[in-house]
C-alpha cells in the first residue's frame, strides 16, 4: 500500500496538526479524503494513504464538475469549510478526486478563529487585464 508521509506546519497560534488529525478522521467515511492510516502525537505526524497525483488538465476526470461540487455537498453535509481549497489540494486516483490538506479546516457554520490569517476561505477572483 502506497502511503504519504505528513509533518503538517507549525503555526505559533494554532495547532495545524490537530486540526488535520481532526477532520480526517471526521471525514473518514466520506469517500474524498485520504484515509488515516497513522498518526503520532508526540512527534505530530500523520501518515495516509495515497490519493494520486495532483489533479491537473493531464489528469482531469471527464466527470471532474460533478466531483467538485460533490465534495463540496460532502464537505457541508460534514459540516466542513476546508478554507483552503486551491489546485494543490486536488489529487485524482484512478479518476476520482480526493480533498487533502485540511490544517486550516474549520466549522462551517461558525466564523474562523481569529488566529486564522485573514485571507483564507475567501475566494480570490483574478482581475482580468483590460485592452487599450
Amino acid at each position: 500500500m502506497n502511503c504519504v508521509i505528513k509533518y503538517p506546519k507549525k503555526n505559533i497560534n494554532f495547532n495545524n496538526y490537530e486540526n488535520e488529525k481532526f477532520w480526517l478522521i471526521k471525514l473518514k467515511d466520506s469517500g474524498i479524503t485520504p484515509e488515516l492510516i497513522f498518526y503520532d502525537d508526540l512527534k505530530e505526524i500523520l501518515v495516509t494513504k495515497y490519493v494520486g497525483e495532483k489533479l491537473c488538465f493531464e489528469n482531469m476526470p471527464e466527470n471532474y464538475q460533478d466531483q467538485l461540487k460533490n465534495i463540496i455537498k460532502i464537505l457541508k453535509d460534514y459540516n466542513c469549510r476546508h478554507n483552503d481549497i486551491k489546485n494543490e489540494e486536488l489529487t485524482v486516483l484512478n479518476n476520482k478526486i480526493y480533498l487533502i490538506d485540511f490544517g486550516w479546516a474549520f466549522n462551517y457554520d461558525e466564523e474562523n478563529p481569529k488566529c486564522f490569517p485573514l485571507c483564507l476561505g475567501k475566494y480570490k477572483k483574478k482581475k482580468k487585464k483590460k485592452n487599450y
